[in-house]
């Protein structure tokens, strides 16, 4: 008789310190949670978790480099298993965890506070349909606004976004110019579910440039993100200093040129005195809890 075994398995160092790492953060934030039940702060405290970037297209501008997953845990506003599929930014944060302490910022904040629209069934339209991210990668920018997304590659061969996409493993469409629509049926209410594509049977929306391809795209439609993109590249780009004397810097880069937000709507939501109290005491600790980084503050009222 003879005994056959199998190969052994090989793994790299690099994935062991990557395992490592994901059970030192592990162990990291049940500690923390562990800490605060034990101090009875747990119900009262905000704790949100995200990543720093995406991973397969890592510092390109594709989705899923860009695209973080964000988790909070505020017993006291945020129901369990409950989602929102507005369109949010990192820069959002600053302005959402001072709105639920009840601390008005002395400045005009780049970020939008999130804390009443989660509240709302689905949020207002403003998040799905008119909110625009706008996102940068050496000169590569992007401009996601609702359902559309238009991406501007530099002309040289050498920038990150078109090295990242023509890699085999993603076969990414690398265009100068490339727009998408990211939507899952193509309801503006469906804005931000696109993911689920990622795991079904239907194709990547990042894989074909409707520009270039044979999907129809409204050219009036294409011209309003080519303002909101124009606009985002006067604020940002070396090549734009000769001309940026002469342009608004408080213009918002949105698809109308300079879109605003209602006053009585996103604006508004700040000082919403119908919507109930979340404030139990006087402070409020708020963690933001990165993959590499613990932040913790106490903001009081």
């Amino acid at each position: 008789m003879s005994l056959h075994f199998p190969k052994p398995l090989y793994i790299s160092q690099n994935l062991v310190k990557r395992l490592q790492l994901n059970i030192q953060i592990d162990d990291a934030i049940g500690a923390v949670l562990q800490a605060l039940s034990d101090k009875k702060m747990l119900e009262n405290t905000i704790f949100l978790f995200q990543m720093d970037h995406g991973i397969e297209t890592k510092m390109a501008l594709y989705e899923n480099g860009i695209r973080i997953a964000q988790f909070i845990h505020y017993p006291l506003a945020i129901p369990k298993s409950s989602k929102f599929h507005g369109l949010v930014s990192t820069i959002d944060i600053a302005a959402t965890m001072l709105d639920f302490a009840g601390v008005s910022a002395n400045y005009v904040m780049d970020g939008v506070s999130w804390k009443t629209a989660i509240a709302e069934e689905g949020g207002s339209s403003w998040w799905t349909q008119k909110r625009c991210l706008l996102a940068e990668q050496d000169r590569d920018r992007s401009v996601r606004c609702g359902c559309g997304k238009l991406i501007e590659i530099f002309a040289a061969n050498d920038t990150n976004t078109r090295a990242v996409g023509v890699k085999p493993a993603n076969n990414f469409p690398t265009d100068d110019e490339m727009y998408f629509h990211m939507c899952l049926d193509g309801e503006a209410s469906d804005a931000g579910n696109y993911v689920k594509k990622l795991t079904a049977s239907t194709a990547n929306p990042e894989a074909t440039n409707m520009i270039s391809g044979a999907t129809n795209i409204s050219p009036a439609q294409l011209e309003h993100f080519r303002t909101a993109m124009d606009c985002f590249v006067q604020k940002t780009s070396p090549a734009a200093e000769l001309t940026r004397a002469s342009f608004d810097m408080s213009k918002t880069c949105s698809l109308d040129g300079g879109w605003e937000k209602d006053s009585g709507a996103e604006q508004g939501e700040n000082a919403d005195e119908s919507s109930p109290s979340v404030r139990a005491s006087a402070c409020t600790s708020i963690y933001l809890m990165w993959f590499f980084t613990l932040f913790v503050r106490v903001v009081c009222r």
